[in-house]
């Protein structure tokens, strides 16, 4: 399995939350399971908050990692490291190169607007490149 990885740059972290409810929004529609990842537990709950009071709109079944989930649920927030995931898509919010990258079919990262998050993004960017996936970047304007 050959992993997609596609970069999202921000042009301000102010889009981080709408970026990411976007992203997972158009992967369900797609019927796609997705495994959120972030190492600030406050994006896991900005998340959880926004999909619950978006439900009108698109009801997404998802589950915070503390809550009791199943299997049945197509949406995954956590802030630990993937471990034999049954979602082959992960949504990296903020964090470091997830272990175990090359188990998901495709990978989103999200890329904060300060030059911090830019300079984790180009050493995930290089790992990604040296394990073979393929890697496209997507840069998000202001009108996006």
């Amino acid at each position: 399995m050959n992993t997609q990885v596609k970069f999202i740059l921000l042009d301000s972290n102010s889009q981080r939350m709408n970026s990411a409810i976007t992203s997972i929004s158009q992967l369900y529609e797609h019927y796609d399971r997705v495994l959120v990842i972030a190492e600030k537990r406050m994006y896991l709950e900005q998340i959880d908050e926004l999909l619950w009071h978006n439900s009108s709109e698109q009801f997404i079944t998802y589950s915070l990692d503390t809550e009791c989930y199943s299997s049945s649920v197509a949406v995954l927030l956590t802030d630990k490291q993937p471990q034999g995931s049954r979602y082959p898509t992960l949504l990296n919010i903020d964090g470091d190169l997830p272990l175990n990258s090359g188990q998901f079919r495709n990978v989103i990262e999200l890329v904060g607007a300060e030059e911090h998050y830019k300079e984790k993004a180009r050493e995930r960017y290089r790992v990604y490149r040296q394990l073979g996936f393929t890697v496209t970047h997507k840069l998000l304007g202001k009108n996006n």
